[in-house]
């Protein structure tokens, strides 16, 4: 798979901001259900899905969850405010 120079800078930057946010905090062992919500950045055409892969992968990469095969839901949807992706896991 090619992954393009926009997509490793994303990857690299969204490490260090999680693994900051992760400092002192307990990884996700087990089943875990996700709540992904995405602030649509201008007019063009997105598509939800494109944006499920990309954090489930860094969510692992970043040691959050054990592994994203463990995930058993996943709600995702569109905002008009807030950050630009805002993400909760919830242990089952």
């Amino acid at each position: 798979m090619y992954r393009s120079e926009q997509y490793s800078t994303w990857i690299d930057a969204s490490y260090l901001i999680i693994s900051a946010q992760m400092r002192g905090k307990e990884p996700i062992e087990g089943r875990f259900d996700l709540v992904i919500r995405a602030k649509r950045p201008d007019k063009r055409k997105r598509d939800l899905d494109n944006i499920l892969k990309a954090l489930s992968d860094i969510l692992v990469k970043c040691g959050v969850v054990e592994d994203d095969h463990l995930c058993e839901s996943i709600h995702i949807c569109w905002t008009t405010s807030g950050d630009p992706c805002e993400v909760e896991i919830y242990p089952i």
